[in-house]
């Protein structure tokens, strides 16, 4: 589900419009999809969140219907316009049934669904027809003379084919690289190891005399987060999975934080997410998980680490910083490997290339080891964050994109997150569920993936996640004061007088 904030002011009349325009609200093509279009604001047809999910076999009906009453109900429309798009038969328009059901839905919560649409495509010139005993029809107006897609172009969004294209924006790279990386990550963590064992064994070692280094402010964003968006402490999974694997395949049921199916217009933050004591990572390694052991290997207690944390922190920034600026360039390039996102690939409309294969060669093996082990320092993971929020979200996407395609597992899960966040703050929940689906699958039980789906489900705007990670308060939208009743070009009513009766 979509709720991003309008692009621009719009006024779409015709129901072809809405149709046409339906691929800029959420991110990619739609087939074979209900779409649900919230309408309020203060005069009641303001266009709010958009959602979309897959038409259901008969066994899932009621309960997708459901879902998608309980979805869109999250930005308390005035009323919903809902298109289906799919093929249809002999008899007429497809999933009849299902429609009727999420319009009784809505009218159970005193929401008029004003439209009810069907469209085999949303391709210029296919034909549309209404669901009503009016039979209206008409046909889909090109893109090119859609104002929504106009404003899209000049935003520099992305439209892709289909949902395909961002499962595979995330899906990892081949074996042969991951398992070599994993390697990579293992011998890190055992230097590391062997030079704090030193450290504690050989009391001549230089372990308190380690170069203390100062950090300067500007050199660390600060992010101010309410209690209530922090996530809480995170612990690597018992065993991670052998192999990464791609997101999984989307659910009957709408998850709000992507367009619906998508589900979910805008959700939550995520400030710094600690990870648990090393010993439980010793524990898993010692037991035959190498993987286990490698995440929270950066974030022991005070004492325990034989090098200064102070400069680890700002070697940390300075990997994080130097990752950007290659993104940065990446994506100037168009080399970035993907759509990530605002300003990454080609916008508003399909890449002629498929995401993610062979445009990495920005992001070697040892940046990826070194930006992996860098997240795993709170003050680092903070300074990721806010960088999803800075100037550069572009290159924000594309670099977590990038790492959650090449990162073995369990350590993809914090790029994924991070590009998930990335996605809610666009307003594109499609891309935010297939990353947050990527870091499920690499690390379950990861508290900031946890956090991040739990406030997509809530249906959080990209506006409110924006204030929560800055602090800035969001701008209130009240109604507009309506006129009292009875008044003539804005004066008050007059009194009305009691006519005697004659007697």
């Amino acid at each position: 589900m979509n709720s991003s904030e309008p692009l621009a002011t719009i006024s779409l009349s015709e129901p072809g419009d809405l149709i046409a325009a339906t691929p800029a609200l959420l991110g990619f093509v739609p087939r074979s999809s209900l779409v649900a279009m919230a309408l309020g604001g203060a005069s009641g047809r303001r266009l709010g969140l958009t959602l979309r999910i897959d038409l259901p076999p008969p066994e899932h009906m009621g309960e997708a219907a459901e879902n998608v009453v309980t979805g869109v109900l999250l930005d308390h429309p005035a009323a919903v316009v809902v298109i289906v798009v799919g093929p249809g038969g002999d008899a007429g328009p497809p999933a009849v049934e299902f429609v009727e059901r999420v319009v009784a839905g809505l009218a159970e919560h005193g929401v008029h669904a004003c439209h009810a649409l069907w469209t085999e495509s949303t391709a210029a010139g296919s034909r549309w027809r209404c669901y009503g005993e009016c039979l209206c029809t008409g046909l889909v107006p090109p893109s090119s003379t859609s104002p929504l897609m106009a404003a899209a172009r000049a935003e520099g969004r992305v439209v892709r084919a289909d949902r395909s294209e961002l499962e595979r924006l995330v899906a990892p790279l081949d074996e042969a690289v991951l398992r070599r990386r994993e390697a990579l990550l293992d011998a890190a963590v055992d230097a590391e190891a062997e030079a704090t064992f030193a450290a504690f064994a050989d009391p001549a070692y230089p372990a308190a005399s380690a170069p203390s280094a100062s950090i300067p402010a500007a050199s660390i964003p600060s992010v101010s987060i309410p209690a209530a968006c922090t996530p809480a402490t995170s612990t690597p999974p018992a065993s991670a999975p052998a192999a990464s694997t791609s997101s999984a395949s989307t659910p009957a049921a709408p998850t709000p934080g992507e367009p619906a199916d998508d589900a979910a217009g805008e959700g939550g933050e995520a400030g710094s997410v600690a990870a648990a004591d090393d010993s439980s990572g010793a524990a898993a390694r010692k037991a035959g998980d190498p993987a286990a052991g490698r995440c929270g290997a950066g974030e022991r207690r005070p004492g325990e680490r034989w090098l200064d944390p102070r400069a680890e922190v700002i070697e940390g920034i300075a990997v994080l910083d130097a990752a950007l600026d290659a993104a940065q360039e990446a994506v100037a390039a168009g080399r970035a490997g993907g759509d990530a996102g605002v300003g990454v690939g080609s916008p508003v409309g399909p890449a002629d290339a498929p995401p993610g294969g062979g445009g990495d060669d920005w992001l070697d093996d040892e940046r990826v080891v070194a930006i992996t082990r860098a997240l795993q320092i709170p003050v680092v993971r903070d300074a990721a964050v806010a960088a999803c929020v800075g100037s550069r979200p572009a290159a924000a996407a594309a670099l977590w994109a990038a790492m959650a395609r090449g990162t073995p597992d369990p350590e993809a899960a914090e790029p994924a997150a991070l590009l998930a966040l990335t996605g809610l703050l666009q307003g594109d929940g499609a891309l935010a569920n297939v990353a947050l689906q990527r870091a499920e699958a690499a690390w379950p039980g990861h508290r900031l993936t946890e956090t991040l789906r739990a406030l997509a489900a809530a249906g959080i705007r990209p506006s409110e996640l924006r204030a929560c990670l800055t602090g800035v308060p969001v701008p209130h939208r009240g109604r507009q004061p309506t006129k009292p009743a009875g008044t003539r070009r804005g004066r008050a009513p007059r009194p009305t007088r009691r006519r005697k009766r004659r007697g």
